[in-house]
This record gives C-alpha cells, structure tokens and sequence, in this order.
C-alpha cells in the first residue's frame, strides 16, 4: 500500500515551527535576539523593494458598505465560519495548542477563500482581531 503523500505546505506548517526552535537548544538568548532583528531589518528591506500592483478600480459606495464589505465576506464563507468555531471551542479548551492548529494555515485559507479583489477587504477583517482579541481580554 503506497503512503499518502504530504503536500509541501502542510509540511511546511508541521516543519516550521520545530526548526524555529531548534537554535533555542543551542543558542544563547542574546544571540538568539540579534539574529532576529538581522533577520527582522532584512526582511523589512525586502519588503520595500516589492512593487505592489495597483489596484482594480471600484465602484463608489457608501460609507456603511465599505466599512462592513471584509466581514461580510469573511462570515458566510463556510471555510472562514468553521475556522471561527473550531478556533472558538479551541480557545476554550486549551489556549495554546488551539491557537497554534488555527493559526499557522490562516493565510491560506483566507486566499483561497476570497476572490483576488476581495483578498484585501478579507485580510483586513481578519487583521481586526490584532484590536478586538486585546481589547476582550
């Protein structure tokens, strides 16, 4: 019986986080620390030599609808609802690992969910968290 292939980015997602902590075996922390702002600042170089395509024009709309158009593509997605529950239930179970399970594919969900124009308008909704998740304590 042949083995069930593995494709490469859900073994990226198994893999990343236990090379990620291999150099804490190894490394002292204020090594550890300096090669994460190198990497950080390299990054952050990177980031700023990529063109970003311009975006497609919209159609004018009110205000209401521009400000709820990301969550009301995010919540009837069955995809995005089913994250929503399972990250719920595992929130309420164990907070860590939970958060480690529905985190990590979140932004491959999220583009094959959206349409390429309403990616934008989805990963914003999302980003919202990064304010409501503090603020609920």
């Amino acid at each position: 019986m042949a083995a069930a292939a593995i494709p490469d980015c859900d073994l990226e997602n198994l893999l990343s986080p236990m090379l990620a902590a291999a150099p804490l075996a190894v490394v002292s922390f204020p090594a550890l620390f300096s090669g994460t702002a190198v990497g950080f600042l390299a990054s952050a170089a990177r980031v700023l030599t990529v063109t970003l395509p311009s975006p497609r024009p919209a159609v004018p709309s009110g205000v209401w609808d521009r400000t709820t158009h990301g969550i009301r593509n995010y919540i009837p997605t069955p995809r995005t609802t089913g994250r929503i529950t399972f990250r719920t239930g595992a929130h309420g179970l164990t907070l860590g690992f939970g958060e480690c399970l529905t985190q990590t594919p979140t932004g491959r969900l999220l583009r094959r969910c959206a349409q390429t124009e309403d990616r934008p308008t989805i990963f914003a909704a999302h980003a919202c968290r990064l304010i409501t998740y503090p603020l609920a304590g």
